[in-house]
């Protein structure tokens, strides 16, 4: 009889429930508070029971029969993996329970943004930028978006899932180009906790990273025109480059004259002038073409009478010495050429290694050659072109003595780079073909730089138990780095090598040095999870 009574109202609860759509109400039906903050809920019934309650790790309500309603409420939640649930028991018998869920978040406590370029990257070249977000949870919700000025560029879901802060990075691979000169990146870690979050979204901003790029000079337009005046001509060669151009004109009445890069020509100098924009990365070639400006009629008869008269006496001329006219033929061959004794190339005031990002000069010299009006002296390095000068203003009838120079300004990428200079005859069709030629040496720059910045900076490393692990902390550098490891789990290691073998976790610390500066590594050792 008491079973059967029980099996009835077991039935009857049973049914009741169903019945229900849903005899339980959380409000909220899910927690978002911050760690530390005050964290409250609400759960309600319409159900007749014999006592409704809270179990929880923190902050638990006992049972009271006596209510339909009961709140949970922490005024300082510390607990990050926390489950808790509000019970109803209907009867003797049978429990309720619903699960309130909790996310406890922390915003970072900063956020920061590195390049594995320390100065300054070369136009076209890959470049590595790496947002760090320090202490923060969760990451599931974390989202790190990447700004260029304030334009978003990219927006990624950390795939960890970690409840508990931690520090996590982020990447972003750009190739930056000429216009990136002077962008500024930077890097917003944001926790996006969904409806129940604070709104809008709590985030932290990196400081500010401003792209240097370094790239060759370009002009728009390679020939400008122009009317001469009375006035003085206003000639503008300036160009975008970074480092900023050096400017050499070619003026009609004299070559390879350096300068700044706006030129006033007088009144009455009409001709070609030519503008060379040149930096470590390459140089630029505009011409500027000043035409005389139109003559009145008066002028232009002048003009016709004095060339009537001048072909009047020409002809005259001619039929007095025809028979003498054999004589006078000259032949191509009669122009006395010397090729060049030497040709030789060397850095200017400066021996022994370049340091990165400082300007040089390189001297190319050339010994006894004529005629020097039609020499070209050609600057390569490897076998590019990166400069030629021409000496055509010059006219001396014996051999000369001529030199060039090229500015530069080596980055570690042109380690062991060779120059060399190459002087060509260029005597016309009449001449020989090929031209004369003569080479130098090559000469190879030797450039000394800081260690290549580690990337990533941190690194996890897990190993057996019972095996060791090898860690590799290899960095390029000019000269050669050195070496020094530190851990608490080890005494200080001065063998100056790369790569260390780890037989227990923690902590391991390497840095590569040189005379110009520094780059370090954490290895963070663990065994395997099993």
């Amino acid at each position: 009889m008491v079973l059967g009574a029980l099996r009835l109202a077991l039935l009857s609860t049973c049914l009741l429930l169903t019945a229900a759509k849903d005899p339980v109400t959380l409000i909220p039906t899910r927690v978002v508070v911050e760690y530390g903050a005050s964290a409250t809920a609400n759960c309600s019934t319409d159900l007749t029971h014999i006592g409704i309650g809270w179990e929880a790790p923190v902050g638990a309500v006992d049972m009271n029969r006596h209510v339909s309603e009961i709140t949970w409420h922490v005024s300082s939640l510390t607990e990050w993996n926390i489950e808790l649930y509000c019970f109803i028991n209907v009867n003797e018998s049978y429990q309720y329970t619903k699960n309130l869920l909790i996310t406890v978040y922390k915003i970072p406590d900063k956020v920061s943004i590195t390049s594995n370029h320390t100065q300054y990257i070369i136009d076209g070249e890959s470049c590595m930028l790496q947002c760090n977000i320090q202490d923060t949870a969760p990451l599931r919700d974390l989202v790190v978006k990447w700004y260029k000025g304030q334009t978003e560029i990219q927006s990624e879901k950390c795939n960890k899932t970690e409840i508990t802060p931690q520090n996590t990075t982020m990447q972003l691979l750009i190739k930056p180009t000429a216009s990136d000169d002077g962008a500024v990146y930077t890097c917003v870690a944001q926790l996006e906790l969904g409806a129940e979050g604070p709104q809008p979204p709590p985030r932290v901003t990196s400081e500010r990273l401003q792209m240097i790029v370094h790239y060759a000079p370009k002009f728009s337009k390679s020939v400008e025109n122009f009317t001469e005046t009375d006035k003085e001509t206003i000639l503008n060669c300036t160009v975008k480059a970074n480092p900023l151009p050096k400017y050499i004109w070619d003026l009609p009445d004299q070559k390879g004259k350096s300068g700044e890069a706006i030129l006033k020509v007088p009144s009455g100098n009409s001709g070609r002038y030519n503008c060379t924009a040149q930096n470590y990365r390459g140089l630029s070639v505009k011409q500027f073409i000043i035409h005389p400006r139109s003559r009145d009629r008066t002028t232009f008869w002048a003009i016709i009478g004095t060339g009537l008269a001048v072909l009047v006496f020409l002809v005259a001329g001619y039929l007095i010495h025809r028979s003498k006219s054999q004589r006078m033929t000259l032949n191509v061959s009669w122009l006395s050429t010397e090729t060049p004794d030497s040709i030789s190339i060397s850095l200017v005031n400066h021996t022994g290694p370049m340091v990165e990002g400082k300007e040089y000069q390189l001297l190319c010299e050339v010994q006894n050659i004529a005629p020097v009006q039609y020499l070209t002296l050609r600057w390569y390095r490897g076998q590019t072109e990166v400069y030629n000068h021409t000496f055509s203003e010059l006219s001396p009838a014996t051999p000369v003595q001529v030199s060039s120079t090229l500015l530069v300004n080596p980055g570690r990428v042109e380690d062991g780079a060779p120059y060399r200079c190459e002087a060509a005859l260029e005597l016309g069709p009449e001449g020989p073909q090929p031209p004369p030629r003569v080479k130098s040496e090559p000469l190879s720059l030797a450039v000394h730089y800081p260690p290549d910045p580690f990337n990533p900076e941190r690194e996890v490393m897990e190993f057996d138990d019972g095996e060791d692990i090898l860690l590799n902390c290899s960095a390029g550098g000019n000269p050669p780095p050195s070496y020094s490891w530190s851990s608490p789990n080890m005494q200080d290691n001065d063998e100056n090598q790369p790569l260390l073998k780890a037989s227990s976790s923690g902590t391991y610390t390497c840095t590569a040095s040189n005379v110009l500066g520094k780059s370090s590594k954490k290895f963070m050792v663990k065994p395997k999870s099993k």
